[in-house]
């Protein structure tokens, strides 16, 4: 007997005819191809209701509960299994997860991370995708992305297990006999086969202390769930070794140069970055003020110029050195001019005169007595910030 499945296609453009809906037919075209089993217990699938709707978050929740309603037959849902095809993005629109999730009476995260898991080996976009799974009453439901190619590639990767997925939601009387090797249920009369344990010496109601049997690879999921083994045949490891084993056998990536714009959060730097120039590259003025011989002291100083950090350096010496009873106005970050050595900070002066005939430039300034400065006062030395030859930044630096 074929197994009902509706199959939601959700869509604004879509449900006002202005796209055509590929994602939807092809699902349908997947599931009514695929079989599983044989003979007797071979599994089929049939599209009992299909519908496109907009990304409205009352009507998905709407239509998949009505779906999963027990209206089909006494006691069966209408859809024994639900997939929902699009809204599964990040944008603003994108509500179909938020529309269903509220309705999951068993959420089945393992499923909708088989479903990624499978999508990321075929494109790094799948990690975008809100795809979900869950049971809802005795249906499964799936969301996958609402793209032709993105959602096939989505349902392929757990079409496999959904049969198995479906009849242990209807099952209300358990499931072992769902996974007895013949498909009939297990006759209880019988003595079981013993059984491999977690590992530990537990005693047992009937057979006394069972013995653990030999670690080996679980079977198939077709196989039989208590015959599989229960100890698992890889050893615990602690954490650093595990990380250890992963990251030998992950392939050294090839350095490559990058201008500073284009570099982005996450990468390594792979080589020492190392400064090709002091910073400064000149003795700097820390605030703005007058540019002064310490040893002179305060008192009243013609005012030779100016100099700005934007400024070139050789302005600040280009009427030579600075002499006694003269001073040089200067910015924050301004070079200071040759025979200086120390910077008086214009709080600490009285304006005496202005330029004639300029009244933006003083001619002679006064420093005050709280003025009075020491040789290298108020200066960044060159390479202050980064000397020459030093590592700006180091090899494995994010």
């Amino acid at each position: 007997m074929a197994t009902p499945v509706g199959i939601l296609t959700v869509s604004d453009k879509c449900s006002r005819g202005q796209a055509l809906d590929t994602s939807g037919p092809a699902l349908r075209r997947l599931l009514e191809e695929t079989t599983t089993g044989s003979g007797s217990g071979q599994q089929r699938w049939a599209v009992v209701a299909s519908l496109v709707v907009p990304d409205d978050r009352a009507l998905i929740s709407q239509t998949v509960r009505d779906w999963c309603a027990t209206t089909r037959s006494p006691g069966e849902p209408q859809c024994r299994l639900v997939i929902i095809t699009g809204g599964t993005g990040i944008s603003p629109t994108d509500v179909t997860v938020e529309a269903i999730s509220p309705l999951f009476t068993k959420q089945l995260p393992s499923l909708a991370t088989a479903m990624v898991v499978g999508s990321l080996q075929i494109t790094p976009m799948a990690a975008l995708s809100q795809v979900a799974a869950g049971v809802i009453g005795e249906t499964i439901v799936v969301a996958v992305p609402g793209s032709k190619k993105g959602s096939v590639e989505n349902l392929q990767q757990i079409l496999g297990v959904l049969p198995h997925a479906v009849d242990t939601a209807m099952a209300h009387s358990g499931t072992r006999h769902l996974h007895s090797s013949s498909g009939q249920p297990i006759d209880s009369s019988q003595k079981p086969p013993p059984l491999a344990l977690c590992g530990c010496s537990r005693p047992d109601e009937d057979q006394g202390t069972l013995h653990v049997a030999e670690a080996g690879l679980s079977k198939d999921l077709d196989g039989s769930v208590a015959r599989r083994a229960r100890k698992s045949p890889y050893p615990m490891i602690p954490v650093d070794e595990a990380l250890r084993l992963v990251l030998s056998h992950m392939p050294e990536l090839p350095a490559v140069e990058l201008p500073l714009r284009d570099i982005r959060e996450g990468q390594i730097i792979a080589a020492d970055v190392i400064a090709h120039e002091d910073v400064p590259g000149y003795p700097a003025a820390v605030m703005d003020g007058y540019a002064v011989i310490a040893a002179d002291g305060p008192g009243t100083y013609t005012v030779r110029g100016s100099t700005t950090a934007g400024g070139a350096t050789a302005t600040a010496g280009s009427h030579g050195p600075l002499r006694s009873g003269e001073v040089v106005r200067v910015a924050t970050g301004a070079p200071i001019p040759l025979g200086a050595d120390a910077v008086v900070m214009v709080e600490d002066t009285q304006l005496i005169e202005l330029l004639e005939g300029n009244s933006e430039e003083e001619s002679a300034i006064k420093i005050l007595e709280s003025g009075r400065v020491a040789p290298g006062q108020h200066i960044r030395a060159v390479g202050h910030d980064l000397r020459k030859g030093s590592v700006v930044v180091a090899a494995g630096s994010a």
